[in-house]
Protein backbone atom coordinates (compact mmCIF):
# COMPACT_ATOMS: atom_id res chain seq x y z
CA UNK A 1 0.00 0.00 0.00
CA UNK A 2 1.44 3.08 -0.97
CA UNK A 3 0.45 6.27 0.56
CA UNK A 4 0.63 9.34 -1.33
CA UNK A 5 1.06 12.68 0.40
CA UNK A 6 -0.22 15.62 -1.40
CA UNK A 7 1.69 18.73 -0.47
CA UNK A 8 5.13 19.68 0.71
CA UNK A 9 7.22 18.04 3.33
CA UNK A 10 8.13 21.34 4.99
CA UNK A 11 6.78 22.13 8.41
CA UNK A 12 3.95 24.48 8.54
CA UNK A 13 4.69 27.31 10.91
CA UNK A 14 1.59 29.24 11.40
CA UNK A 15 2.53 32.67 12.65
CA UNK A 16 -0.98 33.69 12.63
CA UNK A 17 -2.19 36.75 10.98
CA UNK A 18 0.21 39.13 12.76
CA UNK A 19 2.14 41.67 10.85
CA UNK A 20 5.72 42.73 11.34
CA UNK A 21 4.67 45.90 13.18
CA UNK A 22 2.63 43.84 15.63
CA UNK A 23 5.61 41.55 16.23
CA UNK A 24 7.86 44.57 16.91
CA UNK A 25 5.32 46.01 19.34
CA UNK A 26 5.00 42.65 21.12
CA UNK A 27 8.79 42.42 21.49
CA UNK A 28 8.97 46.00 22.72
CA UNK A 29 6.28 45.37 25.31
CA UNK A 30 8.06 42.21 26.52
CA UNK A 31 11.34 44.10 26.64
CA UNK A 32 9.79 46.98 28.58
CA UNK A 33 8.15 44.57 31.04
CA UNK A 34 11.51 42.81 31.55
CA UNK A 35 13.21 46.19 31.95
CA UNK A 36 10.57 47.27 34.48
CA UNK A 37 11.06 44.02 36.42
CA UNK A 38 14.85 44.53 36.33
CA UNK A 39 14.52 48.13 37.52
CA UNK A 40 12.22 46.96 40.32
CA UNK A 41 14.89 44.47 41.42
CA UNK A 42 17.59 47.17 41.19
CA UNK A 43 15.51 49.55 43.33
CA UNK A 44 14.85 46.82 45.89
CA UNK A 45 18.56 45.98 46.04
CA UNK A 46 19.43 49.69 46.34
CA UNK A 47 17.00 50.15 49.22
CA UNK A 48 18.36 47.03 50.91
CA UNK A 49 21.94 48.23 50.41
CA UNK A 50 21.12 51.70 51.81
CA UNK A 51 19.43 50.20 54.87
CA UNK A 52 22.37 47.84 55.33
CA UNK A 53 24.88 50.71 55.03
CA UNK A 54 22.94 52.81 57.56
CA UNK A 55 22.78 49.88 59.96
CA UNK A 56 26.54 49.26 59.63
CA UNK A 57 27.17 52.98 60.16
CA UNK A 58 25.07 52.98 63.32
CA UNK A 59 26.83 49.88 64.64
CA UNK A 60 30.27 51.37 64.00
CA UNK A 61 29.24 54.66 65.60
CA UNK A 62 27.89 52.87 68.66
CA UNK A 63 31.07 50.79 68.91
CA UNK A 64 33.19 53.95 68.81
CA UNK A 65 31.00 55.63 71.43
CA UNK A 66 31.24 52.58 73.70
CA UNK A 67 35.02 52.45 73.27
CA UNK A 68 35.43 56.17 74.04
CA UNK A 69 33.11 55.88 77.06
CA UNK A 70 35.16 52.97 78.37
CA UNK A 71 38.37 54.94 77.87
CA UNK A 72 36.83 57.95 79.63
CA UNK A 73 35.76 55.81 82.60
CA UNK A 74 39.25 54.31 82.86
CA UNK A 75 40.80 57.76 82.76
CA UNK A 76 38.39 59.07 85.41
CA UNK A 77 39.25 56.13 87.65
CA UNK A 78 42.94 56.80 87.10
CA UNK A 79 42.41 60.51 87.86
CA UNK A 80 40.63 59.67 91.12
CA UNK A 81 43.48 57.34 92.13
CA UNK A 82 46.09 59.99 91.29
CA UNK A 83 44.21 62.64 93.30
CA UNK A 84 44.08 60.31 96.32
CA UNK A 85 47.79 59.56 95.95
CA UNK A 86 48.49 63.30 95.65
CA UNK A 87 46.56 63.98 98.87
CA UNK A 88 48.52 61.26 100.67
CA UNK A 89 51.85 62.66 99.42
CA UNK A 90 50.82 66.20 100.41
CA UNK A 91 49.98 65.02 103.92
CA UNK A 92 53.25 63.09 104.06
CA UNK A 93 55.25 66.14 102.95
CA UNK A 94 53.50 68.43 105.44
CA UNK A 95 54.15 65.99 108.27
CA UNK A 96 57.83 65.80 107.34
CA UNK A 97 58.21 69.61 107.36
CA UNK A 98 57.72 69.83 111.13
CA UNK A 99 60.85 71.52 112.57
CA UNK A 100 60.88 69.40 115.73
CA UNK A 101 60.74 66.24 113.63
CA UNK A 102 63.59 67.47 111.42
CA UNK A 103 65.68 68.28 114.51
CA UNK A 104 64.90 64.86 116.00
CA UNK A 105 65.99 63.08 112.80
CA UNK A 106 69.15 65.21 112.59
CA UNK A 107 70.16 64.49 116.17
CA UNK A 108 69.10 60.84 116.52
CA UNK A 109 69.52 59.35 113.06
CA UNK A 110 72.26 61.49 111.53
CA UNK A 111 74.32 62.05 114.69
CA UNK A 112 74.32 65.83 114.42
CA UNK A 113 74.44 68.11 117.44
CA UNK A 114 73.93 71.76 118.17
CA UNK A 115 77.02 73.97 117.70
CA UNK A 116 78.83 75.28 120.75
CA UNK A 117 78.99 79.01 121.41
CA UNK A 118 82.53 79.35 120.16
CA UNK A 119 81.54 77.74 116.83
CA UNK A 120 78.89 80.32 116.03
CA UNK A 121 80.11 83.19 113.83
CA UNK A 122 77.89 86.16 113.13
CA UNK A 123 78.29 87.92 109.83
CA UNK A 124 77.01 91.42 109.19
CA UNK A 125 75.81 91.77 105.65
CA UNK A 126 75.20 95.27 104.40
CA UNK A 127 72.43 95.70 101.95
CA UNK A 128 73.66 98.08 99.27
CA UNK A 129 71.18 97.20 96.61
CA UNK A 130 70.23 100.19 94.57
CA UNK A 131 69.71 101.06 90.96
CA UNK A 132 71.07 103.99 89.00
CA UNK A 133 69.12 105.59 86.23
CA UNK A 134 71.35 106.87 83.46
CA UNK A 135 70.53 110.12 81.87
CA UNK A 136 68.73 109.81 78.60
CA UNK A 137 70.64 111.27 75.67
CA UNK A 138 69.11 114.37 74.33
CA UNK A 139 66.53 113.73 71.72
CA UNK A 140 67.50 114.82 68.30
CA UNK A 141 65.18 116.99 66.37
CA UNK A 142 64.58 114.26 63.82
CA UNK A 143 61.18 112.69 64.15
CA UNK A 144 61.37 110.93 60.86
CA UNK A 145 62.01 107.25 60.28
CA UNK A 146 65.78 107.78 60.19
CA UNK A 147 65.70 109.59 63.53
CA UNK A 148 63.86 106.70 65.14
CA UNK A 149 66.29 104.18 63.64
CA UNK A 150 69.24 106.23 64.87
CA UNK A 151 67.78 106.44 68.38
CA UNK A 152 67.25 102.68 68.36
CA UNK A 153 70.87 102.11 67.33
CA UNK A 154 72.09 104.41 70.11
CA UNK A 155 70.01 102.48 72.66
CA UNK A 156 71.44 99.20 71.36
CA UNK A 157 75.04 100.48 71.60
CA UNK A 158 74.39 101.65 75.16
CA UNK A 159 72.96 98.25 76.04
CA UNK A 160 76.03 96.45 74.70
CA UNK A 161 78.45 98.71 76.57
Amino acid sequence: MSSYYNGTSAYNFDYGTTTVEENIEARASRRSSRKAAFMKRVRAFSVFFCIFAIAIGLLVTNAIIIEKTSTLNDMQTQLTELREENKKKTIDIESNLDHKRIEDIAINELGMKRPDKYQVVYVNVEQNDYAEVMQQPEQSGFTSTFGVIGAGLNDFVEYIN
